[in-house]
């Protein structure tokens, strides 16, 4: 979804009502507490999770590792990477991603994380437009 708080309204008005009461109840509790790193939490929202995430038991799942740069070159479009000196993913990483691909651009946010939208709004909205208009 494109808006956060209109996912945040479904999983509010729809998905939630269809867990019991009581769990729900505890979910809320723990969340209002902050422990959302506790194995109760996590029990809790197994069954949820195997509904709506993954529609197999949880111990079945595969292993989360996607490695997919091999296939960098072979994505033709332009394609603009975006790195930030506090984001989580590595910038040198996401300079290197825009040397993969043929038509690749890389924007560098200083004093930005993920939200480089407002934390660098200048710089992000110049190197967002540049980046457009050169295509």
């Amino acid at each position: 979804m494109a808006d956060c708080i209109a996912c945040q309204r479904y999983a509010d008005e729809v998905l939630a009502p269809q867990m019991e009461r009581a769990i729900l109840k505890r979910i809320k509790e723990l969340e209002a507490e902050g422990k959302y790193d506790t194995e109760e939490y996590d029990s809790l929202l197994v069954p949820y999770y195997e509904r709506h995430v993954f529609r197999q038991p949880m111990e079945s799942w595969p292993e989360c590792v996607v490695n997919r740069s091999k296939e960098l070159p072979s994505i033709g479009i332009p394609t603009l990477t975006i790195g930030a000196e506090y984001y989580i993913m590595d910038p040198a990483y996401m300079d290197w991603m825009a040397t993969q691909f043929p038509n690749g651009s890389y924007l560098y946010c200083p004093d930005a994380g993920h939200m480089a939208m407002w934390d660098d709004p200048e710089g992000y909205h110049k190197g967002l437009a540049d980046f457009i208009n050169k295509v």
